[in-house]
């Protein structure tokens, strides 16, 4: 009971600073760019081990049937149960931008054959590359 009221919290917290976040100029350079065209393919393929380049050594994770703090080489055992049950057609940022000097935030929608999803996903720089801490893929 208390894994699911903190999870919970998890996602109002989550849908609360992305609502803030939206709120703030937005401004994405072009390394940037660079680097949320990459992850984004790797989302859009399924492939959960070219991904896990982009993934901090922990990380937030909540997809359908699982959410929590993962270790790196359990969440893309995770990703890559998602992805073979519901395949990407398509993968949409519909919002970008930074928090600060070092983090990035992406709200977007994982579209599949039978659902659409919420998709948010928070990057930190960390020794000067993006790594995903937190990654969201919530039913619409």
């Amino acid at each position: 009971m208390n894994l699911i009221l903190r999870n919970k919290t998890l996602l109002f917290s989550l849908t609360v600073l992305a609502f803030i976040l939206s709120l703030l100029p937005q401004k994405v350079s072009g390394q940037e760019k660079e680097v949320e065209q990459v992850w984004v393919n790797h989302l859009t393929k399924g492939d959960a081990k070219k991904l896990s380049a982009f993934l901090g050594a922990a990380i937030t994770l909540e997809l359908p049937s699982q959410n929590g703090s993962f270790s790196k080489n359990q969440a893309v055992v995770m990703l890559t149960e998602f992805f073979s049950i519901y395949p990407a057609e398509k993968v949409i940022i519909k919002q970008k931008g930074t928090t600060s000097s070092s983090a990035m935030f992406f709200i977007g929608e994982y579209h599949c054959r039978t659902t659409e999803y919420r998709l948010y996903v928070l990057m930190n720089n960390s020794s000067g590359d993006y790594l995903i801490h937190s990654l969201s893929i919530t039913k619409k």
